[in-house]
């Protein structure tokens, strides 16, 4: 290890000043995660902040818009947005990334750095010192027993986690006493400081049994966070007060929260335009649009730049319930049919045409912005005679003059899902338009996002691998690796076998790719990791597994009689709830 190199990680990672320089900005699911934001060297906003009138008041109530139903507040179960919006309330991590991109404490009194002796000279020894004065909202001390409590459950098996992803480094996790947690990798993992990032669990709450699969938990939790849950009334809307033992005084400075389930996306908009709502979240720019018509100065619009990507993703394998990954897609598992198809995608007429100048950027990668994005990648631009001549040349051909190409008996056709959302509708429906001109039937599906991105035990599409092809975001965060590893390592193809753990949607086994996303993880030195992203991207991209459709732009509205809501590139709106007040 090369410890200058190592000090210039740390550094980055602490002071971690990556933003976003290219244009304009989880969200689908996944990261839907997923996800569902990103960086390069510098962190900025497109919007004008939110301007605060006078002196924070107390009390008053907040109004959120939610456009699906949350499923679980417990971060560790869920790859979908909307469960994390509502988790912000009641859970932190140990550490977060504040606006500016840097890491700050939460839970912990410092950010572990090899200057105050947080890390190790080998950097696979890390230590947090937990403030002493934090209380769960049912009126017990927070302690280390309560990090190494969240480790646990992560690891048992019994519970639905989504991915173990970065915890199967961990060796050992040590607590000396209530308030030191030693975390110890078996393996230097670059983004360490990413660990937890879910919040941290109550172990009281538990009994110190960390199968936790049977808890009603997740619609009841005890957290450390500013609010918690007071009403719960399915389909209809989520109500948070306050947490009277929240470690900052006189904070939330509002009496409820009420998050208020809606049909879809446009009734949210008309009830924020009409005043029955206050916050709406995650619009699309024909939202953004039909908001900025009203000519209604008491409505504001934040964007932000955020690490998104819509894309279209294909399943490699044939589909099933579970797919097997070694049975091949009749169709898409040939990547000179992803190719043709990239080729024949007007990613400039969906982003022009149907999303508005200014709401979306063109992208060419997973990564478009950020210290990790390669900027010498560029978009693949649309070109239908291409396309059809790499059909030709790989023997998918008209035999019968129907207009669908065909090989070996199979007819060039497939299935593309996504949510019922209106621009995603119009994008397969132009997909479906464009590649018949090379010869493809796509079959359009619209399904409830509970359905696409359900999860493992919820018999979620895509963590199953039961569609072709589908259309979402997923989002990174500061650091891509666990991005990165989750979504193109073939150890996160969710199979039987680990759980149904892994957001490798595409079923994607290419072992070139893996190495390269384990040595990424692996190396301390910054710039040389740098130069392993950049690879990564374009080895992801030579697979064709994926078809980057725009890079999001993080658009939210709300009434200003709301105040304290700020742009984040890394964080929903509700990451600072505990700072929202109410002018009337």
């Amino acid at each position: 290890m090369k410890l200058n190199g190592f000090f210039r990680m740390l550094l980055v990672m602490v002071a971690l000043s990556m933003a976003a320089a290219c244009g304009s900005a989880p969200s689908g699911g996944p990261d839907a995660t997923n996800n569902p934001s990103s960086s390069d060297t510098t962190t900025t906003t497109d919007s004008a902040p939110n301007q605060t009138v006078g002196e924070p008041q107390r009390g008053g109530i907040v109004t959120v818009g939610l456009f699906q139903e949350p499923t679980t507040t417990n971060s560790y179960f869920t790859t979908k947005s909307v469960d994390g919006y509502v988790s912000n309330l009641v859970f932190e991590p140990l550490v977060q990334v504040n606006t500016e991109s840097q890491y700050e404490p939460s839970l912990a009194v410092e950010v572990p750095t090899l200057q105050n002796g947080g890390v190790s000279e080998d950097g696979k020894t890390i230590t947090y010192k937990l403030a002493q004065d934090v209380i769960w909202s049912d009126g017990e001390p927070f302690t280390s027993a309560d990090v190494k409590f969240t480790y646990d459950v992560i690891m048992n098996d019994a519970n639905p986690v989504v991915s173990r992803g970065i915890y199967q480094d961990i060796g050992a996790i040590e607590t000396p006493d209530p308030y030191t947690v030693i975390v110890k990798w078996e393996n230097f993992y670059a983004p360490y400081l990413r660990a937890f990032s879910g919040g941290i669990l109550p172990a009281h709450v538990f009994g110190g049994n960390t199968d936790i699969s049977k808890s009603d938990f997740d619609r009841n939790p005890v957290g450390t966070g500013p609010f918690v849950v007071k009403e719960w009334i399915a389909a209809d809307h989520i109500t948070f007060v306050p947490n009277p033992n929240y470690r900052e005084a006189g904070k939330p400075y509002v009496d409820q929260i009420i998050f208020k389930i809606v049909p879809n996306p446009d009734v949210a908009t008309e009830q924020l335009k009409a005043g029955q709502l206050d916050v709406v979240m995650n619009l699309r720019a024909d939202q953004v649009a039909t908001i900025e018509q009203a000519n209604d100065p008491s409505l504001v619009v934040m964007t932000s730049k955020a690490a998104s990507v819509e894309r279209v993703t294909f399943n490699l394998a044939q589909p099933g319930d579970p797919a097997d990954p070694s049975v091949p897609h009749p169709v898409l598992s040939d990547i000179k049919v992803r190719q043709a198809l990239e080729l024949a995608t007007p990613r400039r007429d969906i982003v022009e045409k149907l999303i508005g100048p200014g709401k979306a950027d063109l992208t060419g990668s997973t990564i478009p912005i950020g210290w990790a994005a390669d900027p010498s990648i560029t978009m693949v631009e649309y070109d239908i005679d291409q396309a059809k001549q790499i059909l030709d040349e790989a023997s998918w051909i008209d035999t019968d003059g129907d207009g669908i190409r065909e090989k070996d008996g199979q007819k060039l056709q497939f299935s593309i899902t996504s949510t019922s959302e209106k621009l995603r509708s119009l994008i397969m429906q132009l997909l479906a338009e464009r590649w018949q001109e090379i010869g493809v039937q796509l079959d359009v599906k619209n399904v409830d996002s509970s359905v696409l991105f359900g999860s493992w035990g919820e018999n979620g599409l895509l963590t199953r691998g039961n569609f072709e092809a589908a259309v979402f975001a997923s989002s990174y965060s500061i650091d891509p690796q666990t991005h990165i590893f989750s979504r193109y390592h073939s150890l996160s193809i969710a199979t039987p076998e680990n759980g149904g753990q892994g957001t490798n949607y595409s079923r994607l086994n290419d072992p070139d790719l893996d190495q390269l996303i384990d040595v990424a993880g692996s190396t301390p030195d910054q710039d040389e990791r740098i130069g392993l992203y950049r690879q990564i991207n374009q080895q992801i991209n030579a697979q064709h597994s994926n078809i980057w459709l725009y890079a999001r732009i993080g658009m939210d509205a709300h009434r200003d009689r709301v105040q304290g809501l700020v742009p984040h590139p890394w964080a929903s709106a509700t990451f600072n709830t505990e700072d929202w007040y109410v002018v009337e």
